[in-house]
């Protein structure tokens, strides 16, 4: 049991530190359309494209933007399909759609989550228990970094849906095929 314990300790301390990191602040120019050379494009359901410097493709899910919605989600992952033993590293951007600065707070360091299979990150980690926040100037984006190894839960093959997002905020579901 203390084993255990030991690795949710450090597992969560890893999450931390990835997303600490990766919370990296991307300034938007006026357009709220970026090509394929720069990310996603913003208002797209679902786009496909390849990056220039890895030519790896990228898949891209948004989320609907609803009247009154401050924030839409979008999901970078490598592709729709991963074997049981393969992580899984997601960038979520968070856009904010407002013409004013808008600050996500928390009440721990944990910022960013995903759930697949039943498996919730949040019961698997421990967040420092100080509270943090970030600002996301008008009309542009936040990119979070999240990884789900396969050490910490093997996800059952099939067909799952993943949601991705910030905690206590929102994020996006898109499905994923798991294969032995």
């Amino acid at each position: 049991m203390k084993n255990i314990k030991n690795k949710r300790i450090i597992f969560g301390a890893i999450i931390v530190i990835v997303l600490v990191i990766a919370f990296t602040y991307i300034d938007k120019s006026s357009s709220t359309e970026e090509s394929a050379d720069n990310g996603p494009s913003f208002g797209s359901a679902t786009t496909t494209f390849l990056t220039e410097a890895t030519s790896t493709p990228i898949v891209t899910t948004s989320s609907t933007s609803n009247p009154g919605q401050i924030f839409a989600y979008y999901l970078n992952i490598a592709t729709t399909t991963f074997s049981q033993n393969q992580p899984i590293n997601m960038t979520l951007f968070v856009y904010n759609l407002s013409k004013v600065p808008e600050t996500m707070t928390f009440p721990t360091g944990c910022q960013g989550t995903y759930t697949i299979a039943g498996f919730d990150m949040m019961k698997h980690i421990t967040c420092i228990p100080s509270s943090t926040s970030f600002t996301i100037k008008p009309e542009s984006v936040r990119q979070v970094a999240i990884a789900h190894y396969p050490g910490v839960f093997k996800i059952p093959t099939g067909q799952h849906d993943l949601y991705t997002g910030i905690v206590g905020y929102g994020g996006i579901t898109t499905s994923v095929t798991i294969t032995p």
